[in-house]
Parts: structure tokens; sequence; C-alpha cells
């Protein structure tokens, strides 16, 4: 690189940072806080989920329901079995 390339740079590089200082920053900074919003999805609920106001139930969601409610009813169980009984 010669003199004059490396001279050519300051200059460039100096009215980089001039119009940085008259614009209030870099352009990568002004670009920094766009956010880009996605597609709102608007669907009506029709029928009667609109009409009770609920949503609709996943798959399964009884089988859970009953697995859990099972699972108290065995705990509560265990939970008897382990106090003792007071004798007066």
């Amino acid at each position: 690189m010669g003199l004059e390339d490396l001279i050519a740079r300051l200059r460039i590089e100096e009215d980089n940072c001039g119009s940085e200082k008259k614009i209030g920053g870099t352009s990568m900074m002004a670009k920094a806080h766009v956010v880009e919003n996605g597609p709102k999805k608007k669907k009506k609920m029709k029928g009667k989920a609109l009409a009770k106001g609920t949503q609709r139930r996943t798959k399964g969601s009884r089988e859970n329901a009953l697995t859990a409610t099972s699972m108290v009813i065995e705990l509560r169980t265990v939970k008897a079995r382990e106090k003792p009984q007071k004798f007066t």
C-alpha cells in the first residue's frame, strides 16, 4: 500500500466519523432497536365453543384427569395407613 492509498483511506474515515457525529451515531445503532412484528392471527371461534366460552380440550385430557384423581386417592389412603390411631 502506498502513501497515497493511506491518505485516501484516512480521508474516508474522517468523513465517516464526521457524518456519524452529525447524525448522532452509526447507522447500525439506529437499526438496533427496530423490531419486526409477525402477522397476527385473528381466528373467530364458531359454534358451541363460542357459546360456552370454553376452549377445546387436548387429546387425552380426560385420561389425564382420571390418572391424576386416582393418584390423589392412592396418596390419601397411604397417608391414612401411616397415621397411628389413638386409643382412649
